[in-house]
């Protein structure tokens, strides 16, 4: 396959749980690259409590592939950008749409490609 037939999503934010959520619900259909897995925080010295660890994964759509479950429902809140040509990123949003409560933050687009950035919170 070639770049442009890929969407990147990229996670923000969140927990660790609520990104691997979204990642499981999505995995069925995607291709997972874990090296780009990363934690962040913004003051490591902090309490757990106050300054919880943030989680970012990104990974590449090589969808439309298999159907979300409709069972499935997104455990906590997270950020999320969709990269990619405007079907496939408007697929991405469908299955996003079937899992958790999107408000769309922004988009952009520049020739066939678009950059949507998207909350998610649970439904």
């Amino acid at each position: 396959m070639t770049a442009d037939q890929y969407v990147t999503v990229d996670l923000n934010g969140g927990t660790k749980e609520t990104a691997l959520d979204v990642f499981r619900a999505l995995g069925g259909a995607f291709t997972p690259q874990p090296s780009t897995d990363a934690f962040l925080t913004s003051d490591p010295s902090s309490e757990p409590a106050t300054n919880p660890i943030t989680w970012a994964r990104s990974f590449l759509v090589d969808g439309p592939g298999r159907q979300i479950g409709a069972d499935h429902h997104l455990i906590g809140e997270i950020t999320a950008e969709i990269t990619g040509g405007r079907e496939r990123t408007a697929y991405v949003l469908d299955a996003l749409r079937a899992i958790a409560d999107v408000d769309e933050l922004s988009t952009n687009g520049r020739g066939t490609q678009t950059r949507t950035t998207v909350h998610l919170r649970p439904a």
